[in-house]
């Protein structure tokens, strides 16, 4: 990278700006939260330029790449960066400070629980400029990322993951993250989780009428408001040894059955038979399980 090409560019950019800056965000009055991301993963990093650099206030030294941010491996490939935040919020505004290079963000992502990503902003890669530097002797910053509820579109319930992906491939540079912020409320609700595993219950033998039933047993659950149960009975090649919180791809639903109890019929003769069950707290994402499978049906 040709430092003093950037060093020269971000001058002429400040100078531009003029006062047109965006101050770094204050913690809010009253139960507004405004927290630093604390970890991260990424899809590659370059040497060590770690996601874990990405955590914690801004802090590299120049407004130029720097090993105190993250930076993929590549300069001119799609790439994301997924941080982690302490304390799960409501959101109302991400800041995200890049000190290499503006206008590379095409996506940013919001999840609770790092596997369900809802999208809270897609961009094109343009108007892009190097580099999000502090003005000398001052916490003040300009050019920061900034998504909102002018430019975005905010679930409704509590969210602790960030995922940006930048889009290089038009730049061929580095989009260096230096820091990730999150700005939110507490939210009442807790999302659900079983502290005891949903089970299966009943004799795993087929009769054509189906009189014998399998019960789903869902376990005992956590969450606020009390959960609410969904069922979903899974017929299976193999067995399934242990609850999952994935479906097997030899795993394939059975039409229509989704109530707490299955008939057992012929046609599930020599089939696994596992049952996925869905617990939802009100205001936050779905938790769910696959059970173990019963024995080889009969």
């Amino acid at each position: 990278m040709n430092k003093f090409f950037k060093k020269v560019v971000s001058i002429i950019f400040i100078s531009a700006m003029g006062f047109a800056v965006i101050q770094n965000p204050s913690n809010a009055s009253g139960s507004t939260i405004s927290q630093w991301a604390i970890d991260g993963t990424a899809s590659s990093s370059y040497s060590k330029f770690e996601p874990e650099y990405a955590a914690g206030a801004p802090d590299t030294d120049e407004c130029d790449d720097s090993e105190a941010a993250w930076a993929s491996v590549e300069s001119d490939t799609v790439e994301w960066l997924a941080m982690d935040f302490e304390t799960a919020v409501v959101p109302q505004e991400i800041n995200i400070y890049q000190n290499n290079i503006q206008g590379a963000i095409s996506k940013v992502e919001v999840s609770a629980n790092g596997t369900d990503w809802i999208e809270v902003y897609s961009g094109s890669v343009d108007n892009w400029s190097w580099g999000t530097c502090d003005l000398p002797d001052t916490t003040v910053f300009f050019d920061i990322f900034t998504v909102n509820n002018l430019n975005g579109e905010f679930p409704n319930f509590a969210i602790s993951k960030v995922k940006i992906t930048v889009d290089q491939t038009a730049i061929d540079e580095w989009a260096e993250i230096d820091a990730v912020r999150l700005i939110g409320t507490p939210s009442a609700s807790v999302r659900a989780s079983a502290t005891v595993k949903p089970s299966i219950s009943g004799k795993a033998e087929s009769t054509p009428a189906g009189s014998n039933k399998l019960t789903a047993n869902k376990g005992t659950w956590n969450g606020t408001p009390d959960p609410t149960f969904a069922y979903k009975w899974f017929a299976c090649k193999t067995k399934v040894a242990a609850v999952k919180q994935t479906i097997p791809s030899n795993c394939k639903a059975i039409a229509g059955a989704n109530k707490k109890t299955l008939a057992v019929k012929t046609a599930m003769k020599g089939d696994f038979i596992a049952v996925k069950v869905t617990g939802t707290s009100e205001g936050t994402n779905p938790t769910w399980y696959l059970s173990k499978s019963t024995a080889k049906v009969k």
